[in-house]
C-alpha cells in the first residue's frame, strides 16, 4: 500500500474578516518601525552634533545598529516560524523601542555605539513578524496587500521624519530619543491584534496510516543558487541605499542649495517612498516580481546620479523623491522574490535568514563612506560608491531570475 497525500486544512479568514484588522495593524507597525530606520540620516547628524566627532567615528554608531539588524535577520526567521508573528513583533517592539530610551543617559561614542546598535536586533523581528502576519491572512490580494502595508514606510518616514525636526527644536535630543521610545513602544499594541494563523501544508499518509507533513528542510536553500543570488543582490543594494540615506541630511545642509528646511526633503522622499510602495503590487500584474525588482534597482542607482547632479533646491527635492519612489518600490519586490520564487510559505523565514548578510556592508561601508568624505571633502565619490553597488544588485537579481525560468523550462 503506497503513501497517499493530502491537504492539511486550516480554517482562517482569507481575504476576509479579521484578515482587514490585521491589515491595518501591519500597515500601523510597518509605519512606525521603517520610518525610524528611513530617517537614519537625521539621527546622524544628532549624533554628529552631540558628540563633535568626526563623521568617519560617528558612522560606527549606524554602523552598528544595522550590523546588529543583519545579524538578528536569522533570529527573526526563528521566531516567527517557532511562535508565530504576534510574539515575535512584541519582542522586536520592546528591544527596539527601549535602546532609544537608554540613549537618553549615554554620553559618550562607546556607549551610544552598544545601546543604540542593541536596538537593531528588534528591526528584523519587527519586520519579518509583518510580513509573516499579512502572508497568513491573505493569498488572492498578497501582493497588493504587501504593497499597501509597506505604503506604510513612505508615510512613516514622513511623519517621523516632520515630528523629530520638531522635537529636536523643541526638546533637544535627549527628550526626543525618549519620546521616540514612547512611539515604538506602541507597535505592541498592533501586535497584538495579529493572532496566529497557519498555512496549510501538503500531508503524506503512510501505509499505516500515520500523517506526516511535507516541509522542505530550511538548510536544503542555502546553497540554492537562487538563494545566494538574491541574497547577494540585497546585500549590495543595501550597502547602496544605507550610504545615501545616511549622508542625506548631511550633504543637505552642507550644500550650497539649501533653500528649504529639511523636513521638505523628507516630504520629498516620503511621498516617493508612499506612491512607489502602492503601485510595486499593480506592477507585478505586467511583470513578475524579480524583473519589477530588476528595473526598480537600476532605476534607484539613476536617481543616486541624479541627487549628485544637483544644482538647485527642486531638483534635489524631486531627485530625493525618486530617490524614495524606486527604493520604496524595491523593498516590496524583494520580500515577494522570496515567495515567487520559493513558495509564501517560506517567504517570511527566507527573507530573515537573507538578512543576516546584509550585517557585511552595514557594517564596513558607513565608516568607509565617513572616511572617503572626511579625506576628499566631496560627496562624489560617495554618491558613485552607491551608484556601482546598486547596478551590481541589479545584475544579480536579473541572473537569479534567468536561472529560474531555465529550471522551469527544462523541468
Amino acid at each position: 500500500m503506497g503513501n497517499n497525500t493530502m491537504e492539511k486544512k486550516t480554517k482562517r479568514d482569507l481575504d476576509k474578516g479579521w484578515a482587514w484588522v490585521v491589515l491595518l495593524a501591519a500597515f500601523l507597525a510597518q509605519m512606525l518601525t521603517t520610518g525610524h530606520t528611513q530617517n537614519s540620516g537625521i539621527f546622524f547628524s544628532i549624533f554628529l552634533e552631540a558628540f563633535q566627532l568626526p563623521r568617519s567615528e560617528t558612522m560606527w554608531i549606524m554602523a552598528a545598529q544595522g550590523t546588529a539588524n543583519s545579524l538578528a535577520g536569522a533570529l527573526g526567521g526563528f521566531l516567527v516560524l517557532k511562535y508565530g508573528a504576534r510574539i515575535t513583533m512584541i519582542a522586536g517592539s520592546l528591544i527596539f523601542g527601549l535602546s532609544f530610551a537608554v540613549m537618553y543617559f549615554v554620553e559618550t561614542l562607546p556607549m551610544a555605539v552598544i545601546c543604540y546598535g542593541c536596538g537593531g536586533i528588534g528591526i528584523p523581528l519587527l519586520l519579518t513578524g509583518i510580513i509573516e502576519g499579512t502572508g497568513q491572512y491573505f493569498e488572492k490580494r498578497l501582493y497588493m496587500v504587501m504593497g499597501f502595508v509597506a505604503s506604510g514606510a513612505g508615510i512613516g518616514t514622513m511623519v517621523i521624519g516632520i515630528e523629530l525636526e520638531w522635537s529636536l527644536v523643541t526638546l533637544g535630543w535627549r527628550r526626543t530619543m525618549l519620546m521616540q521610545s514612547a512611539i515604538i513602544l506602541h507597535i505592541c499594541l498592533c501586535a497584538a491584534l495579529i493572532f496566529n494563523n497557519e498555512i496549510p501544508q501538503k500531508m503524506t499518509i503512510d501505509q499505516n496510516g500515520t500523517s506526516k507533513t511535507e516541509k522542505r528542510p530550511m538548510r536544503t536553500y542555502w546553497c540554492d543558487t537562487k538563494f545566494i543570488l538574491l541574497s547577494f543582490g540585497y546585500v549590495t543594494f543595501t550597502a547602496g541605499r544605507d550610504i545615501t540615506q545616511y549622508i542625506m541630511k548631511d550633504l543637505y545642509m552642507s550644500s550650497s542649495i539649501v533653500l528649504y528646511p529639511y523636513s521638505y526633503v523628507v516630504v520629498s522622499f516620503g511621498v516617493g517612498s508612499t506612491i512607489g510602495r502602492i503601485i510595486s503590487g499593480f506592477a507585478t500584474i505586467a511583470l513578475s516580481p524579480p524583473m519589477c525588482n530588476v528595473f526598480s534597482t537600476l532605476l534607484c542607482a539613476f536617481s543616486i546620479v541624479v541627487l549628485l547632479l544637483s544644482h538647485s533646491g527642486i531638483f534635489l527635492l524631486v531627485g530625493v523623491g525618486f530617490f524614495g519612489f524606486f527604493t520604496g518600490q524595491q523593498v516590496v519586490y524583494q520580500k515577494l522574490c522570496w515567495g515567487w520564487l520559493f513558495g509564501q510559505d517560506v517567504m517570511a523565514s527566507l527573507f530573515g535568514y537573507s538578512y543576516i548578510f546584509t550585517g557585511i556592508p552595514r557594517f564596513g561601508v558607513p565608516p568607509v563612506a565617513g572616511f572617503i568624505k572626511d579625506e576628499t571633502g566631496l560627496y562624489s565619490a560617495v554618491i558613485l560608491l552607491a551608484t556601482f553597488f546598486m547596478a551590481l544588485s541589479a545584475a544579480s537579481y536579473f541572473v537569479s531570475y534567468l536561472i529560474h525560468k531555465r529550471k522551469s523550462l527544462v523541468s
